[in-house]
């Protein structure tokens, strides 16, 4: 039996480690006593052979976007800022103020957020990139009950 430990930073909640232990076992068929520890800030498990480097080389992890399980392959800073902004989600309150200040924690000014008085709200996503689409995919830009979610798209890439 192979031991093979991860150093993943920016885990920060018991989600955050269930979803990392999740990719690990979609991405590793074979890794059998998976775990992931946000105050550790690794992820370790168990295989039979050595793991394929493919899968663990340059931080590139796969994980499933859309509910035909679609694959896509992002850069660990990528999909680091993904967790990221899925973190802010789960702790920040659903006021225009709150929900600004987490995107800015996540994306700077790239994505802002309008109040359009009508209870709706405007994502205004100034550059596409793959983290932004990845999170309208998995449905992370959401609004407070009964507001209807609007978006506003400048360049992409």
């Amino acid at each position: 039996m192979i031991r093979t430990s991860l150093k993943i930073d920016g885990m920060m909640c018991e989600k955050c480690e269930a979803h990392i232990s999740d990719v690990i076992r979609k991405t590793i068929p074979n890794a059998k006593k998976v775990s992931a520890s946000r105050t550790k800030g690794q992820a370790t498990f168990i295989s039979d052979e050595k793991p394929d480097k493919d899968a663990l080389s340059e931080g590139y992890w796969k994980s499933y976007f859309n509910s035909i399980g679609s694959a896509y392959a992002l850069p660990d800073s990528d999909y680091r800022q993904l967790l990221k902004f899925k973190a802010a989600l789960n702790v920040m309150p659903s006021t225009m103020k709150g929900m600004d200040e987490a995107l800015y924690s996540v994306f700077g000014d790239n994505v802002t957020i309008q109040n359009n008085q009508d209870l709706s709200i405007t994502y205004v996503i100034n550059q596409q990139t793959v983290v932004t689409q990845a999170a309208e995919i998995l449905g992370y830009f959401t609004g407070p009950m009964g507001i209807t979610v609007n978006f506003s798209y400048g360049s992409s890439t």
